[in-house]
């Protein structure tokens, strides 16, 4: 996607440098910005066929890059005959990207929307469209990467095919990230920091773990909960030991959790208002309670759990629930339509999947990748942990848990040939 992000920067140039949106009004400007997608949308086709891959990822990335072209002009014109569940979050974004550029209240809609303001809109002016098609972009970007880090960890070619088909062709995830919303940012910038945390898994350049965690905290920036990934990069980091390519503590094992705390410390005093931002109110564990009660809303709202009077007590016995409804949400028993069957068969069954896939794998004598399946796993568990009392209905579930699509799908793509090759052998 080299060449389609090159013409995309030269276009915004060009935009900038003659001040083309300048000398327009609305309804031209709209025309314009059709225009200048259209001409990307062209240059990526283009880009997408030249790769030097199999037949069939090639079609399968490009269909996935269409068929989200397909979405994004219905999200444009037919939205009065079907909505996407998350298309009207929206507006919060394009009130608040407009707003920042015509210097008045930012409101709500953070990073993302300071973002898609203070560089897109001022080459492109206010076109949401723009925006809207670069989370595109970084999409199928996001794609090419999930599919490199398979390769990287040389999963049979079979396995890594059945991964970009489903992330090419995932209906809820496909919709998002059609939408000007900050989710695609945060997969984007997690699946950089996979991808560069499997360079030093098998390099061991200490390079490549420090831009692991930058990708990763960039991710955080955007929200919060995308921290997740370092919590096992860190694991990791600590009990590693590439002699043995086994986790177990040693000496140097000491000196590598002071290193991450330091580190921790270092991060938090600098960049914790705008990391850790979400968190910042929370000062007990009743505070926890508070939040995921405050997001309690809706009708696609789950209130589960116990109440003991003991909030500790309360949190250790219903975190495990809450991380089971936030990984499988919208659940059979609180399905209210068509949407809700469509969201768990297409997007919280795969997730559920992938947690079982992974399991029964690592129970495997002779589990391959291993080390990596472990990390998948603390990943996976880690940002539910973190999501279950953060969130409290099935629409936020779906699109946060879609924050974490590369990891699950590595996972997945990881898993799969552990549990598939002795009926593969016995054909």
């Amino acid at each position: 996607m080299t060449l389609t992000w090159c013409a995309l920067f030269v276009e915004a140039y060009i935009c900038y440098l003659f001040g083309i949106y300048d000398h327009f009004n609305s309804e031209n400007i709209s025309i314009l910005s059709g225009i200048i997608v259209s001409i990307n949308i062209v240059v990526a086709c283009a880009d997408l066929l030249k790769q030097k891959e199999d037949k069939k990822f090639v079609i399968t990335i490009l269909g996935g890059f269409l068929f989200r072209i397909i979405l994004l002009l219905w999200d444009l014109n037919f939205r009065s005959i079907f909505t996407f569940p998350d298309s009207l979050d929206m507006g919060t974004y394009v009130f608040t990207a407009a707003n920042l550029y015509e210097g008045l209240d930012a409101g709500r809609g953070g990073l993302y929307s300071k973002l898609v303001c203070y560089v897109l809109y001022t080459f492109f002016g206010v076109q949401p469209i723009i925006a809207q098609y670069v989370n595109v972009l970084l999409a199928i970007s996001t794609i090419i990467i999930t599919k490199k880090i398979l390769r990287e960890l040389e999963v049979k070619t079979k396995y890594i095919f059945y991964v970009v088909l489903i992330m090419s062709f995932l209906p809820y995830y496909a919709m998002n990230n059609v939408l000007m919303l900050r989710e695609i940012v945060n997969q984007f910038l997690i699946a950089v920091s996979l991808y560069f945390f499997v360079i030093w898994y098998k390099k061991g350049k200490m390079k490549d773990f420090v831009l692991a965690c930058i990708a990763t905290i960039g991710a955080a920036a955007f929200h919060s909960g995308a921290i997740a990934p370092l919590v096992a990069y860190a694991i990791c980091y600590v009990l590693y030991d590439r002699q043995s390519n086994k986790f177990n503590f040693k000496p140097r094992t000491v000196f590598a959790i002071c290193l991450c705390i330091a580190a921790f410390a270092v991060i938090n005093a600098s960049m914790g208002d705008v990391i850790f931002g979400k968190f910042g109110n929370v000062e007990s564990v009743e505070d926890i309670a508070y939040m995921a009660e405050a997001h309690n809303d809706g009708g696609a709202s789950y209130d589960v759990g116990i109440e003991s009077g003991n909030a500790s007590v309360d949190m250790v016995v219903n975190t495990p629930l809450r991380m089971f409804y936030f990984v499988l949400s919208p659940v059979p028993w609180k399905w209210r339509g068509i949407n809700d069957i469509l969201g768990f068969f297409c997007s919280a069954a795969l997730y559920g999947y992938a947690y079982i896939i992974a399991i029964k794998s690592l129970l495997k004598k002779d589990c391959v990748n291993k080390n990596m399946i472990i990390v998948g796993l603390i990943i996976a568990l880690s940002s539910a942990m973190i999501f279950a009392w953060g969130v409290s209905n099935a629409g936020a579930a779906l699109r946060h848990r879609d924050k974490f699509i590369c990891p699950y799908m590595v996972l997945l793509g990881l898993s799969l040939p552990n549990v598939f090759v002795k009926k593969e052998s016995d054909c």
